[in-house]
């Protein structure tokens, strides 16, 4: 996954890794193909309260009431 994602970036890109877990192989990794990228460990909260989000911005609001026809 590591080499994919970099492989995407241009030379001048940095690339930041986040995850509620990460493989201490991919650290070394990433330090091993490029200079710059890192890997940070996050709360899992913040992807729930992402979740959360997202689910509220992908909910449709309801249609409007049409209006009525004047004679």
């Amino acid at each position: 996954m590591i080499e994919l994602v970099l492989g995407a970036l241009a030379p001048d890109e940095r690339l930041v890794v986040c995850g509620t877990a990460i493989d201490p192989e991919a650290t070394e990794r990433l330090r091993e193909l490029r200079p710059g990228p890192r890997t940070r460990k996050i709360p899992a909260s913040i992807l729930a309260e992402y979740r959360i989000a997202r689910e509220w911005r992908e909910t449709p609001a309801p249609d409007p009431a049409p209006e009525p026809v004047s004679a």
